[in-house]
């Protein structure tokens, strides 16, 4: 065990002291200033088929290694036209004009055309940079960073390059080995030729929509082990992840039970969530049932699209939080300890906002750095129809925002700035301080849309504290548990990019410390179970930690 900022090596990177004098949440879309103000295709506007109503992803990553994040997009197609503007899309971030931070596209070959939908950002080959996995309705593909700004597609190489309609995908080590596995979520079985319902119409508020997952034959997901040789082995069969076929939207990687090794949670269309609970060797158990998080609090099956992992309520264990369709209530799942979850969704005041939205992308986020995880939700229907009824319900929504008021949520978006009023179809959320000015701002895919990037302009008078933690073997340690000690509380967060909806997110961690004036202890429990205990880390900056072997 190693003791001791002395022990270790620690980088300060930029950042800043945020001003006081302003309201708790500020934000402001500087979309098209920071240069991204391409269109995100999916489908047509009539939006006919199921296939057209994903949309597609995003991933905040730093694909060079300058300390900044930067910018994946996943675009779509059109069934009858292949348009030009519809190809994936690489942003560095750099410093512009004014010395703000703005995003320019960069030439990079990483796919174009087909139906593209979510992504996920690991170093899956460990030569200290982040690679790209990139799903489709369709084979998949994996994208291969050399570090010079090229990449390189190798799915089929690879073993990776599965044919099903992908949705979510995210790498955690499962095995404990050092080397990044996959999991990616699979949808539905779907053939134009043969569309579900023979494609006949279906009925939605007295409208005829297209016809969704309860007509079509479901997928099972897909779980990969990483060999270290550069290629996978699939073990879905050997682990029975590939014996269960649900309608999979969203997964996320966390030790929910503290072991020392990651379970999964996935979230499905119109049928239970999946909990493997990972009891080591590739011995995974599928305890969402018992563990209360299969259903809602009234035991119905929901149509789960994003999940999140965090511990809102600061008792030092992970809770769950899964986002759903119109008219039923986004669910949060309070963690009880030893494998048992409770819907606690109305008595922390989340059962407020109810229809007509439909959620997506979700993060816990501590936006102010209050030491308390606020909650974020994008929203947008799946029927265009709407806008043409008497229906309470519209296509286009405003996203929610929900302020985290010492365990219990209230949504202030509206307060919040005039963002927060915008309307728009909106799916995949990425989360991550592209700024580095120590506060969590939000980038937004919207459905046959601009995106939507809102900069945290919230001016809380709290000190933080940034981690980015590298691995002895010198690569982001995705896993890793710490905890943050200030002020006689404590913080609990795990290292991860993949989580919300389609999406990858910023894996540094950023710790608000409310009134604290200073951090007294830093624990960090890395993948590889080795244990480092540091003190008198500096705030207002990101701090780099490599873990000491």
């Amino acid at each position: 065990m190693s003791k001791g900022i002395a022990q270790v090596l620690v980088v300060i990177l930029l950042g800043c002291q945020a001003q006081s004098g302003q309201a708790p949440f500020h934000f402001v879309d500087v979309s098209r200033a920071a240069g991204l103000d391409f269109i995100n295709v999916s489908g047509s506007p009539e939006q006919n088929y199921v296939l057209e109503s994903m949309s597609t992803g995003a991933a905040f990553l730093d694909y060079d290694n300058d300390g900044f994040q930067d910018l994946f997009v996943v675009n779509g197609t059109r069934l009858e036209y292949q348009p030009e503007e519809a190809r994936n899309r690489l942003f560095h971030n750099e410093l512009g004009a004014g010395g703000v931070r703005v995003f320019r596209q960069v030439e990079a070959d990483l796919g174009a055309g087909g139906w593209g939908m979510g992504c996920a950002a690991g170093d899956y080959d460990n030569d200290g940079d982040v690679d790209l996995y990139v799903t489709y309705w369709g084979p998949n593909q994996l994208w291969r960073n050399d570090g010079a700004g090229r990449f390189a597609e190798v799915a089929t190489a690879a073993g990776v390059d599965d044919g099903r309609w992908g949705a979510s995908a995210a790498f955690g080590d499962v095995d404990g080995d050092g080397w990044l596995d996959l999991y990616v979520t699979n949808y539905l079985e779907f053939d134009l030729d043969n569309p579900p319902a023979g494609g006949s119409k279906c009925h939605y508020k007295g409208l005829y929509v297209y016809c969704g997952p309860e007509y079509a034959a479901r997928q099972a997901d897909r779980l990969y082990r990483n060999r270290g040789d550069g290629t996978f082995r699939d073990m879905s069969d050997s682990t029975g992840v590939g014996a269960l076929r649900y309608p999979a939207m969203g997964v996320v990687f966390n030790d929910l039970d503290r072991d020392g090794d990651l379970d999964l949670y996935v979230a499905n269309d119109t049928e239970p969530n999946l909990l493997w609970r990972n009891d080591g060797d590739w011995r995974l158990v599928q305890v969402a049932v018992q563990a209360g998080i299969a259903y809602s609090g009234d035991g119905l099956p929901q149509a789960s699209m994003g999940l999140h992992a965090g511990d809102f309520d600061r008792d030092g264990d992970l809770d769950l939080f899964a986002t759903h369709f119109s008219a039923e209530l986004n669910t949060l799942y309070c963690n009880e300890g030893t494998w048992s979850f409770r819907d606690c969704t109305g008595e922390v005041g989340l059962s407020q906002i109810e229809a007509p939205y439909l959620g997506w992308g979700t993060a816990f986020v501590d936006f102010d750095r209050d030491g308390w995880l606020d909650l974020f939700v994008a929203n947008g229907h799946v029927y265009p129809q709407l806008d043409h009824s008497y229906a309470d319900v519209r296509y286009a929504q405003r996203n929610l925002l929900y302020r985290n008021e010492g365990g219990r949520f209230k949504e202030v978006g509206v307060q919040s700035g005039a963002v927060w009023k915008l309307q728009k179809v909106s799916r995949a959320a990425a989360v991550g301080d592209y700024d580095n000015d120590g506060d969590v701002d939000l980038f937004i895919m919207n459905l046959n849309d601009t995106p939507t990037l809102l900069r945290n302009d919230s001016q809380a008078d709290h000190r933080w504290l940034g981690l980015r933690l590298v691995g002895a073997e010198g690569r982001i340690a995705i896993g890793a548990a710490v905890r943050v000690r200030a002020g006689g509380i404590e913080h609990v967060r795990e290292v991860h990019r993949g989580y919300s909806f389609q999406a990858q997110n910023d894996p540094r961690l950023l710790f608000g410390l409310g009134s604290a004036a200073e951090v007294d202890q830093v624990e960090i429990c890395w993948p590889s179970g080795r244990r480092q205990v540091l003190s008198s880390l500096p705030t207002g900056r990101y701090v780099e930690v490599v873990e000491q072997p």
